[in-house]
């Protein structure tokens, strides 16, 4: 998973949807966060942290592409507060196709 399992959240608050839509970076849970690897051979890699070990990390892009790097070719690794969910979801959207989108994800969980 990419992403959170949002079925127990919130599914009735507009203001819920909007603002995580809106801003993705805005709340990040923990376990979601993006992490920015910079690798000693100059490539720079950016995912969440799917697992540790001790001589590796293992980090899941937005595509759910995983890529394992073994720690010592880790210059630098660091926790970003930016969200893999690409900004501007709504964009393109009608009134109609916003209402539509928004009446589904209020619908109770099954």
């Amino acid at each position: 998973a990419i992403g959170p399992d949002l079925t127990g959240y919130e599914r009735g608050s507009l203001d819920f949807w909007l603002s995580g839509i809106l801003d993705p970076s805005l709340e990040i849970r923990e376990g979601f966060e993006t992490y920015i690897a910079k690798l000693s051979d100059g490539r720079i890699l950016t995912g969440m942290m799917a697992s540790q070990e001790p001589q590796t990390i293992t980090l899941r892009d937005a595509a759910n592409q995983t890529t394992v790097v073994s720690r010592a070719e880790i210059a630098n690794l660091q926790a970003i507060p930016m969200s893999l969910m690409p900004e501007g979801l709504l964009g393109g959207l009608s009134d109609t196709q916003l209402a539509d989108l928004f009446a589904y994800l209020s619908l109770a969980a099954n």
